[in-house]
Formats: C-alpha cells, structure tokens, sequence
C-alpha cells in the first residue's frame, strides 16, 4: 500500500513529466499541430487534463498541504490557457468565416470559458501563494 510520502512523490512527479511535455508541444506547435484534427485533439486534451488535475489540486487544498495544491493549480492553468490560445488559433485558421458561423460562436464560447477556468485556477493560485507566505513567517 502506498503511504502519503509516496503518494505525494509520485504526483509530483506526474506534474513534472506533465510540465515537461506541455513545454515540449509549446516549443514544437508550428511542427504538432499542422492539421485541424490536431488542433481538436490537443485543445481538447488540455481541457481535459486541466480539469482532472484542478480537481485533484483542491483535493490537496483540502487536506492542507498548499505546496502540491500551488503545482496542480500551476499546472492546471497553464493547461486551460494553452487549450485556450489553441482554440483560438483552430478558429481563425479553420472556422472564421460567415459560412461556418455556427462553429466560429461555439469556439469563441468555448475559448472564453477556458479563459474563465484559466483565471479562476490563477486566483487559487494566488490564494494558496498567499497561504505559503503567511505559514512561512
């Protein structure tokens, strides 16, 4: 059975490996992302991780230990945020124009709200900073 240092260890790393292949895909995007399918996979996967480790950041908030809960949320934002200037790109490379209307709304909605996600992870962020300084003086 695996005891809370360990556990903790192994999230941590997971957030780093995470961190390191986000970078990865930002460096490379021009080579990634060529292809419209590949802009709805990756937009889509971001969104998707961020929300799990958000989750799993409150989770850490909850049981007080702010150090892991500041990386998740790092994390976290840092996923909705690229989700959201991938929308963006996808959108004024595939859907802007008055024919597909429709889809150009629902990315415009769809960036906006991971926008909202990206600010509300970055004020927990802040909050959990705030927190760390506080227990540290």
């Amino acid at each position: 059975m695996i005891n809370q240092s360990q556990n903790t260890i192994l999230i941590q790393s997971i957030i780093e490996s995470e961190f390191r292949n986000l970078k990865t895909i930002i460096n490379n995007k021009t080579n990634k992302i060529n292809k419209k399918r590949n802009y709805c996979y990756y937009y889509k996967q971001f969104e998707k991780n961020a929300k799990i480790y958000e989750r799993i950041a409150h989770h850490y908030k909850n049981k007080n230990d702010l150090k892991l809960s500041y990386n998740l949320f790092e994390l976290s934002s840092l996923l909705y945020y690229e989700s959201a200037v991938l929308r963006e790109q996808c959108n004024l490379l595939y859907y802007n124009n008055d024919i597909l209307i429709k889809n150009d709304i629902s990315h415009l909605e769809a960036y906006n709200d991971c926008i909202k996600k990206y600010e509300r992870c970055t004020k927990n962020k802040k909050k959990i900073l705030h927190n760390l300084e506080i227990n540290n003086s």
